[in-house]
């Protein structure tokens, strides 16, 4: 029998939180350096750089 909710895949907890993935988001944004370019302090550029693009898709934003 095929269910039709697919179940939730487990992730581990984020490291970081919404606000410093933010922050990273607001960094680039104010500097308009490079996503590599974001300092220690910040979650790494990947991170902030998926997290931006994943709600960008989810509002229908390419």
């Amino acid at each position: 029998m095929n269910h039709p909710i697919p179940k939730k895949k487990k992730t581990c907890p984020t490291k970081w939180s919404k606000r410093q993935i933010l922050d990273g988001v607001l960094y680039q944004l104010k500097n308009g350096c490079n996503w590599c370019d974001l300092p220690k302090d910040l979650p790494p550029y990947s991170t902030v750089f998926w997290q931006l693009h994943s709600v960008a898709n989810r509002r229908g934003n390419p």
